[in-house]
């Protein structure tokens, strides 16, 4: 699987098919890189779907904070800023895991854009803690545990032993995300 996420690189090479160099800055939209973070959870194996939705949303938001934290840090800048906007947004109704996972994008624009924006948040602590570790740890917690244990519906002790803290960030005040 290959992925050209832009045109910069520092060769300039004859036989090169997107006539990439050191010159060209043109790279993939901070959302574009979000999608290609499913093609390659997925392809990588740490695609849960179509259990634990938000899992994949998570692991989708880590892979491109990761990549626009280390190869275009001030776009991973704005996108912390847009998405600390969106979390900070009180007018939303739906604020559980529970919810997601059974409305998914059903839960609406403005309350998937907040669901989006927390993910982000947890992935900034991830990659400031673990940087890219953590999707090596996932690989081998999911190819280990193809299947979430029935006590743990949402794999939150499961990803506690990656990076501690989620059973905590998932539940927040009163039982939710916020």
């Amino acid at each position: 699987l290959q992925i050209n996420l832009g045109y910069l690189c520092n060769q300039v090479c004859k036989h090169c098919h997107l006539e990439a160099g050191p010159n060209r800055t043109e790279n993939m939209d901070a959302v574009t890189v979000h999608e290609m973070g499913h093609i390659y959870a997925h392809h990588y194996g740490t695609h849960p779907w179509p259990e634990q939705k938000w899992l994949c949303e998570l692991i989708a938001t880590y892979l491109a904070y990761t990549f626009m934290k280390e190869n275009q840090p001030k776009l991973a800048d704005i996108w912390k800023i847009i998405n600390d906007q969106n979390a900070d947004n009180s007018d939303i109704k739906h604020t559980t895991l529970l919810d997601f996972e059974n409305m998914y994008i059903e839960v609406g624009v403005e309350n998937y854009g907040w669901y989006q924006a927390k993910f982000q948040q947890i992935a900034e602590k991830i990659y400031d803690k673990s940087g890219v570790s953590f999707i090596h740890a996932m690989k081998k917690s999911l190819t280990d545990n193809p299947e979430p244990l029935k006590d743990d519906p949402f794999r939150l002790k499961e990803m506690d032993d990656i990076f501690k803290g989620f059973s905590d960030w998932a539940k927040g005040p009163a039982g939710n995300l916020k």
